[in-house]
């Protein structure tokens, strides 16, 4: 008899032990989050931390760590300015929820950071070319700048080849200067390689 009840506690113990680890399996994994939901949650804390600011997600994919991802973004701040900020950090979400592993900034206070002219350099985004562009220092740029001040929109675009002023040239970044007051636009063409200057001319 003894051995029989005890053989029937030590089944009820056992099921319950099972029923136990499986509640918590089931409960860990449903707290779990999906790529889009880690994505999507990575995307509002930039956006809020960083008003105004252009947010993409370069990578996401699943951690080492259960149920968490890790995600690299990239922040662009006063994207249409002269000097955007362009940075990109990486999370392992929710593991460490918004505390960042690494950051790499790119560009940051005017300046193009890893660009060394002993060295070569290519130019991969159009904030650095924005940028590079206004390390020039050109007369032109100064003078539309001065005539709009804070109204200056700036934007960048790459080209595989171009034509400029009857010569073609390979590889290059074309940075216009707009503002709302006038219908006329500068343009300013550099190479990707270092930043080069090649020519600027005006559009209307």
């Amino acid at each position: 008899m003894d051995l029989l009840l005890k053989s029937i506690i030590a089944m009820v113990v056992i099921i319950g032990i099972i029923f136990v680890a499986y509640y918590a399996i089931s409960s860990t994994h449903a707290e779990y989050l999906t790529r889009s939901e880690a994505v999507s949650q990575v995307v509002d804390y930039l956006q809020n931390s960083n008003q105004g600011a252009v947010v993409n997600i370069t990578n996401a994919t699943e951690s080492t760590s259960p149920g968490s991802w890790d995600v690299v973004a990239t922040v662009i701040t006063n994207a249409t300015k002269q000097c955007p900020s362009y940075l990109a950090y990486y999370f392992d979400y929710p593991r460490y929820g918004f505390v960042n592993g690494t950051q790499t900034i790119y560009t940051s206070g005017c300046k193009v950071y890893g660009y060394n002219k002993s060295r070569t350099y290519i130019i991969g985004s159009y904030p650095v070319a924005i940028t590079m562009a206004h390390l020039l220092n050109l007369s032109v740029v100064n003078k539309f700048s001065g005539e709009y001040g804070a109204n200056v929109v700036v934007s960048a675009y790459y080209n595989k080849t171009s034509n400029v002023g009857g010569q073609e040239y390979n590889n290059t970044w074309t940075i216009r200067y707009s503002a709302p007051e006038t219908s006329n636009s500068l343009y300013i063409v550099i190479s990707q390689l270092n930043g080069t200057y090649i020519a600027s001319y005006n559009s209307t």
